[in-house]
C-alpha cells in the first residue's frame, strides 16, 4: 500500500471543491448538510488505499463510486437539484480520469508506479513523480472548471446527457485498455501508443469545453434577443397608449360638435352612419390595447394582435396574468413571442379567412399558472411520437416550442401540444405558482 495516496486522497477532494468554486449555491446549506457532503468523499479513501484488480467489474465500480460521491458533494454542499449535482459530478469525473488516463500511457505509467529515479539528494522520487501528478491535475481541473459556464448551466438538456455517456464509456474503455498495458515494460510499446492516447483525453476534455460554450453563447443570443424584444415591446406599449389616449382626448374636446353635426345629418336625412363610422376609426387604438397585468406582456400582445389584423386573423385574448409576476422578462417573451409567432404563421396559411382565428387564454387555476394558445390549421403536423415537429425549413426555424419548453422548466412547469378533432393546434403551458413565506 503507498502511503503517499492518502495525500493524493486529500488533494482530490481538495480539487472536488475547486472544481465547484464557480458554482453559486442554490439554497443556503447547513453546516451539517456541508458535512455530510464531506463525509461522502471519504467513503473513497478506500479506493486509493488498495489497488483494484483492474478488470471491468472493478472499473465501473469504481466509476459509480467516484460519480456518486463527486455528485453527493456538490447536491450538498451547493443545494444543486439531483440532475445538475449528478450532470456536474460526472463532468468532475471525466477530467479526474482524464489525467489518471494519460498517466496510464506507457511511457507515463512509471511515472505513476514510482519507476523513475531523479537522484536527488533532499528529495524523494516519489514526492516529485506525485508532484507531475497533482499539477497535472491541477491544470486540467481549472481549465475544464472555469472555461466551462457551470454557474449558467441552468438545466441538463438531452444532448447533454448523450454526451456525458459516449464520453463515460470512451473513458472507460480507454482506462481498461491502458490499465493492462501499464502492466507489460513500456520498453515495448512504441512512443505512438502514449502520444495518441494523451491527446485523445485532451481532445476529449476540449471537445466537452467547446460543446458547454456553445451552449452558453447559444443562450447569450437567444437572452440578447429577447432583451432587444422587450424594448421593442415596451415602446410599442407606450406608444400605442398615448396615441390612443391622444385619440381619446380629441374626441372628448370634439364631443359637442360632432354632436351638432349628427343632429343636423339626421335633419337633413343625411348619411350618418358614415359619419359614426368615422368617429370609430378614431378610437381603434383603443380595441388594440391589451391589459394583461404586465406591461411587456401588454406591449408583446398589442403588437402580435396589430400583425394579425394586417393578415386578417381575429385574435380573442382572454387574460389575468397579475399571478405571473415570477416569471422573468426574457421568458415571458420566450412563451409568448414564440407562441403567437407560432399560431400567426400557421393561421397565415389557412385560405378561408372565416377559419383564421387565434385564441389566447391565460389564468390561475389550483395554484398553478395555466396558459393556452389554440388557432385552426391547414396541412399535417409531424410527431416523431413524443413531440412535434417541425416542417419550416431555415437554420433559426424548429427552434421556438424548445425554447418555450427551456423557459418552461426554468420553473418546474410543463409545456404539451396537441391536436383536437377540428384541427385545432393547441399549445397548453402549465407553471406552478411559487408559494409565499
Amino acid at each position: 500500500m503507498d502511503s503517499t495516496q492518502v495525500f493524493r486522497f486529500f488533494f482530490d477532494a481538495a480539487m472536488v471543491a475547486w472544481f465547484a468554486l464557480p458554482v453559486q449555491q442554490e439554497t443556503d446549506q447547513p453546516v451539517t448538510k456541508k458535512l455530510t457532503g464531506w463525509c461522502f468523499l471519504l467513503f473513497l479513501l478506500p479506493i486509493y488505499l488498495y489497488t483494484g484488480s483492474g478488470n471491468v467489474l472493478d472499473i465501473v465500480f469504481r466509476f459509480l463510486m467516484r460519480a456518486l460521491a463527486y455528485s453527493l458533494w456538490i447536491r450538498f454542499n451547493k443545494g444543486l437539484s439531483p440532475a445538475k449535482s449528478l450532470y456536474f459530478g460526472v463532468l468532475c469525473w471525466i477530467t479526474f480520469t482524464c489525467e489518471n488516463n494519460i498517466f496510464l500511457t506507457p511511457q507515463l505509467s512509471a511515472i505513476r508506479w514510482n519507476q523513475i529515479s531523479y537522484g536527488l539528494p533532499f528529495i524523494s522520487d516519489t514526492v516529485i513523480n506525485r508532484s507531475f501528478e497533482f499539477i497535472l491535475e491541477l491544470f486540467l481541473i481549472t481549465l475544464v472548471s472555469r472555461l466551462i459556464p457551470l454557474d449558467n448551466i441552468r438545466r441538463i438538456s438531452r444532448n447533454r446527457v448523450w454526451l456525458g455517456a459516449a464520453l463515460i464509456g470512451c473513458e472507460l474503455y480507454v482506462k481498461y485498455t491502458l490499465k493492462l498495458m501499464s502492466m507489460l515494460p513500456s520498453g515495448q510499446y512504441p512512443p505512438e501508443l502514449t502520444i495518441y492516447p494523451i491527446l485523445m483525453q485532451l481532445l476529449t476534455l476540449m471537445a466537452l469545453i467547446m460543446f458547454e460554450r456553445y451552449l452558453y453563447h447559444r443562450d447569450l443570443r437567444e437572452a440578447a434577443r429577447l432583451g432587444e424584444a422587450i424594448n421593442r415591446y415596451r415602446y410599442e406599449n407606450a406608444l400605442t397608449r398615448l396615441v390612443a389616449d391622444d385619440d381619446l382626448r380629441r374626441l372628448h374636446h370634439d364631443l359637442k360638435n360632432h354632436l351638432i353635426v349628427l343632429h343636423n345629418m339626421i335633419d337633413d336625412n343625411q348619411n350618418a352612419g358614415e359619419y359614426i363610422l368615422k368617429l370609430m376609426q378614431g378610437i381603434a387604438g383603443y380595441e388594440r390595447l391589451v391589459e394583461t397585468g404586465n406591461k411587456i406582456l401588454n406591449g408583446l400582445l398589442s403588437e402580435k394582435i396589430q400583425a394579425a389584423e394586417k393578415e386578417q386573423i381575429d385574435v380573442n385574448a382572454c387574460f389575468d396574468f397579475r399571478t405571473g409576476a415570477f416569471i422573468d422578462d426574457l421568458d415571458v417573451c420566450a412563451i409568448f413571442g414564440n407562441a403567437m409567432d407560432n399560431a400567426i404563421e400557421a393561421s397565415r396559411r389557412v385560405k378561408d379567412p372565416e377559419k383564421r382565428c387565434i385564441l389566447v387564454k391565460c389564468s390561475a387555476e389550483s395554484e398553478n399558472l395555466v396558459i393556452s394558445f389554440m388557432n385552426y390549421f391547414e396541412g399535417d403536423l409531424n410527431s416523431d411520437g413524443k413531440r412535434l415537429l417541425t416542417t419550416k425549413t431555415g437554420h433559426m426555424h424548429g427552434i421556438g416550442l424548445s425554447s418555450i419548453q427551456r423557459s418552461v422548466e426554468k420553473y418546474g412547469g410543463t409545456m404539451v401540444a396537441d391536436t383536437d378533432d377540428f384541427h385545432n393546434f393547441i399549445l397548453t403551458v402549465l407553471i406552478p405558482i411559487p408559494t409565499k413565506t
